[in-house]
């Protein structure tokens, strides 16, 4: 069994009262996730979550220091993942998706986001990011 490692960015912004979450609709399998993708060589995790999210939405942001988090689930081929994730803000709510791999995307607020989410593990992680950001107000 070998690991596949993925990073991505938790991506919000705060153009409003509350922040509003980026969920991304992946074109493959339709679930509904945060802005990640599969490691280059050479990169670092946090340059491959940037990488990734550039890529996917074209937006630029700022990565949030302090926060950093991973969950791990086993692929159908039997393959362990890791997908580790960043919390970043944008400073623009304007997305341009990568359509070859995204189908839709939307801003959402917390439990707008929570619902949406295809996976509970990932449903966590936002958790941990919505109190992140909380405590740090």
């Amino acid at each position: 069994m070998s690991i596949e490692k993925s990073c991505g960015i938790m991506v919000y912004h705060s153009l409003e009262k509350e922040p509003k979450f980026l969920l991304l609709q992946s074109r493959i399998n339709n679930h509904w996730s945060f802005p990640k993708g599969h490691m280059e060589i050479g990169e670092t995790e946090k340059e491959t979550a940037i990488r990734e999210v550039f890529e996917e939405t074209g937006l630029p942001l700022s990565v949030v220091e302090g926060f950093k988090t991973s969950c791990h689930y086993k692929l159908e081929n039997g393959n362990l993942k890791e997908v580790i994730f960043f919390l970043g803000e944008a400073t623009e709510a304007s997305v341009q998706i990568q359509v070859v791999e995204i189908m839709d995307y939307k801003w959402l607020n917390q439990e707008e986001a929570i619902m949406q989410l295809t996976f509970e593990n990932v449903k966590l992680i936002l958790k941990e990011a919505i109190q992140f950001i909380n405590e740090k107000k």
